[in-house]
């Protein structure tokens, strides 16, 4: 069994993120309890040492994203995605579409699952802003290494009120 977009389409929604893994330790991990993957999620649940590198990938693109190294962040991305993206482009993404990532102080990591060269892991990453977001990171082996081909967003959207409105 693969993983595609047809097969976590009923629960996800793709938005890119990068992945190559480098040694940068991962960020502190916040309380609480650990994200997981909808018990529908494909795949069979990685052996340990692969959960190790899973959670490398994503913990070495969260340190490159708290050094402002965007540069390093994108070699974490598959290479595809390298293809599409400059360093500015993807800055720009970041920023703009993941606040918390962006700028994170930590990541609880729940049970990766695999199939192949194709693994899917939980996240919950907590923003410097006190704000915690889930996400499902989708990695694919290629070089001998784990990258990042896509991340979705779980957690409910935030509304904020516009400035001089209240909500009622």
């Amino acid at each position: 069994m693969s993983f595609s977009l047809r097969t976590l389409a009923p629960f996800v929604l793709t938005a890119c993120l990068v992945g190559r893994l480098l040694a940068a330790p991962a960020p502190a991990a916040p309380r609480g309890p650990r994200p997981s993957l909808p018990s529908s999620a494909p795949g069979k649940p990685a052996d340990a040492p692969t959960q190790k590198l899973l959670e490398q990938a994503v913990g070495g693109q969260l340190a490159a994203f708290n050094r402002n190294d965007y540069k390093g962040a994108l070699r974490f991305a598959s290479s595809s995605f390298r293809e599409n993206f400059s360093p500015e482009t993807f800055r720009a993404m970041i920023r703009a579409g993941y606040p918390q990532v962006a700028a994170s102080k930590g990541a609880t990591y729940g049970a990766a699952r695999r199939s192949g060269d194709e693994a899917l892991l939980p996240v919950e990453v907590a923003g410097r802003d006190g704000v915690k977001i889930r996400y499902i990171y989708s990695l694919g082996r290629e070089g001998g290494a784990w990258r990042i081909t896509g991340v979705v967003n779980l957690s409910p959207a935030r509304r904020r009120p516009r400035p001089g409105l209240r909500e009622v």
